[in-house]
């Protein structure tokens, strides 16, 4: 199986209640890749170099994944699709820039990617 996260976001007691409802919820690489809009391909190439969400083999050498441990990553932001909101928070954590300025870059990619209301 994959590494397991150290600090897992269902350790965190506001997730707890919720991703307990999804403890027995599985995945399969099909609804993974429909998930986060990714090839079999580099599911696979994640899984072989040991990166990724955690996963499991099923005796009939088919694979699964937790769906708490997906949400877990989706949480994190360690995986799925690149969002506009994780390239925000990035920008946002950006120490170096002064809060204005991140504003109104943030503004800047709200209004360009159409985020604006």
């Amino acid at each position: 199986m994959a590494r397991k996260y150290q600090n897992a976001i269902f350790n965190e007691e506001v997730y707890a209640p919720f991703l307990e409802l999804l403890e027995g919820e599985i995945l399969t690489p099909k609804e993974l890749t429909a998930r986060w809009r990714y090839g079999p391909s580099q599911l696979a190439n994640l899984r072989r170099v040991e990166k990724g969400v955690p996963w499991f083999h099923l005796p009939t050498g088919g694979i699964r994944y937790r769906l708490k441990d997906v949400l877990e990553a989706e949480l994190r932001g360690t995986a799925g699709p690149l969002t506009t909101e994780h390239i925000i928070l990035a920008v946002m954590s950006c120490q170096e820039i002064s809060f204005d300025d991140r504003v109104k870059v943030v503004e800047h990619l709200r209004q360009v990617l159409g985020l604006v209301g």
